[in-house]
């Protein structure tokens, strides 16, 4: 038996279906916003160093 809290639904992200889904969808939302952050933060410092990088060699 299962937790109440955690329902098993047929997942569109997964190629396993019935994946348990989260008991609070707002999760996903976050996790989600996150990872955007993350990678925008990434982005933003290989963008500072190839710019610094190319300020030393003169360009």
């Amino acid at each position: 038996m299962t937790h109440p809290l955690v329902r098993t639904v047929p997942s569109t992200r997964s190629s396993r279906a019935g994946v348990p889904s989260a008991p609070h969808p707002q999760g996903d939302v976050l996790y989600h916003a996150l990872i955007g952050w993350y990678q925008a933060t990434e982005a933003t410092e290989a963008t500072e160093a190839i710019a610094s990088a190319a300020e030393r060699r003169g360009r």
